[in-house]
């Protein structure tokens, strides 16, 4: 056996290195073979084992162990999988070179746009294509559905345009001109266009209202139809004004109807966006790129309270109170204004700066009427920071006017009961609450009514339809089929 070829390698491999050429891997591999235990022929089985990424198996022909030769199929499929784990290698590392040259060329550049995506169409305001038909002209330009087209009586060759308030115009102007501040501010700075002037007309007004464009009747204000101006020009758009809802448009005298008006007014002014004027309390709007800069941890961390509402009606068509007080059998809720223990200075001049330690703010209106979201809503919860947990318009109009996924609406749960176990969960559930606030990065709330110092747009918007539509003529014949609380506000919500 000494004799053999597996000694004679072994031998010559121990005293001269390698003999024939052989590795002396090659002759360690055999003289590992030599001391495989020998098998009976006739109990012999067929093994396979790898040593040193050699493969081996038993052939019964000799008993005993012999390198293995791969087959062509074998040798094939080695080569295959080599080729592909050398082409893995290259991909990733293209991939690598790739992502380091993007981080290098994008260091110090400006961030990209973010594109708010088509409009009409498919929009994130869950509207459909019928629905934004029905917003005026001027409220697809308000919600940036739509581009404005100067058309008509455009401010060509200097034309200029003149707004008449007509009767209260002083009483107004603490609100859309002072914004509750106390002093007199230009009504038209930041607007689309400031090709317009303001004056205040009555009766004893020395004019005949012939260089008038635009007559701002407020029918809060307004007792009767024979209050208004006895002589009229074609050329003048008679507009009225309601800021509340249709249960409380007539304020001066609750026995008028929208009827008694018909065939007087020309356009319509309102919060709600199919009116001529459109004058939202608050307008969502995409930003053109992400805002790098709001730290949502650092307003979390700012909150040091739960739930809050401020309310100074202790009623309201929709059973508000009633749910409110169901609530807080479930959840502390810290009430300010009138109607709990809780103050804050002033009413409208006065901002209640404690609102912003909470987390949740029930923006509760006093009727569930279509697109009316009043200041509860835009500024004493998202203008605050927090959560606005809301009942009023349907929740549909919520997911239109507001920014995605940034609110609560009490229809959707069964109960008071059910609304505070989840804003109990939120408060809990840091991440969870953040989601609601995620919106920050992509969308900006603007104020427009007037509370608290905040901008005002109703005069500006008054110009800017005075720029934007033409001359053609429109006159409200059946008022009552475009503002009534019958068609256009719901009953309050059952719970148990």
């Amino acid at each position: 056996m000494r004799g053999g070829g597996e000694g004679g390698d072994e031998k010559g491999g121990t005293k001269g290195g390698t003999k024939g050429g052989t590795s002396p891997l090659a002759i360690g591999r055999r003289s590992y073979l030599r001391f495989l235990p020998r098998l009976e022929h006739d109990h012999a089985i067929p093994m396979v084992f790898k040593w040193n990424r050699v493969v081996y198996e038993m052939d019964p022909s000799v008993n005993r162990f012999t390198e293995k030769r791969p087959t062509s199929i074998e040798t094939d499929a080695s080569e295959m999988r080599r080729h592909q784990v050398q082409a893995c290698k290259f991909v990733l590392s293209l991939c690598l070179v790739s992502l380091l040259l993007h981080v290098f060329l994008s260091f110090g550049r400006a961030p990209q746009e973010w594109d708010p995506g088509p409009l009409p169409g498919a929009n994130r305001r869950n509207t459909s294509a019928e629905e934004v038909f029905r917003f005026s002209k001027l409220g697809r330009i308000v919600l940036g559905l739509d581009e404005e087209e100067e058309e008509g009586a455009s401010p060509e060759h200097g034309e200029r345009y003149t707004i008449g308030v007509w009767r209260h115009g002083e009483r107004l102007k603490r609100r859309l001109v002072q914004n509750y501040g106390g002093v007199d501010k230009d009504v038209f700075d930041g607007c689309r266009h400031r090709n317009c002037r303001l004056v205040y007309l009555d009766e004893t007004s020395d004019s005949d209202f012939g260089g008038i464009h635009a007559l701002l009747v407020h029918l809060h204000l307004t007792k009767n139809p024979n209050t208004l101006p006895k002589t009229r020009h074609p050329h003048t758009r008679w507009i009225f004004l309601t800021d509340e809802s249709p249960f409380n448009t007539f304020l001066a005298n609750k026995s008028l109807k929208m009827a008694d008006f018909n065939g007087v007014f020309n356009w319509s002014m309102g919060y709600r966006m199919d009116m001529d004027v459109p004058v939202p309390y608050g307008v969502t709007l995409p930003l053109r790129q992400r805002n790098r800069d709001v730290d949502l941890v650092k307003i979390l961390d700012s909150k040091t309270k739960s739930v809050a509402i401020m309310i100074s009606n202790c009623g309201g068509r929709n059973a508000r109170w009633k749910y409110l007080k169901e609530l807080e059998k479930y959840i502390k809720i810290d009430v300010y204004g009138a109607c709990g223990p809780l103050k804050c200075p002033g009413h409208f001049d006065k901002d209640c700066a404690v609102l912003s330690d909470y987390k949740f703010y029930l923006a509760f209106e006093s009727s569930n009427c279509d697109q009316y979201m009043t200041e509860k809503l835009w500024w004493n919860a998202y203008g605050k920071n927090a959560v606005p947990v809301v009942m009023g318009s349907p929740k549909s109009d919520y997911q239109k006017f507001c920014p995605p996924n940034s609110f609560i609406h009490v229809e959707d749960f069964t109960s008071p009961r059910k609304l505070a176990e989840y804003l109990q969960y939120l408060d809990a559930n840091d991440s969870a609450y953040l989601k609601l606030l995620e919106w920050k990065y992509q969308f900006e709330v603007l104020n427009e009514h007037g509370y608290f110092g905040a901008p005002n747009r109703h005069y500006c918007r008054i110009c800017e339809a005075l720029n934007v539509y033409d001359s053609t003529p429109k006159v409200y014949n059946k008022l009552e089929e475009f503002w009534n609380p019958d068609r256009d506000c719901h009953p309050s919500l059952p719970f148990t």
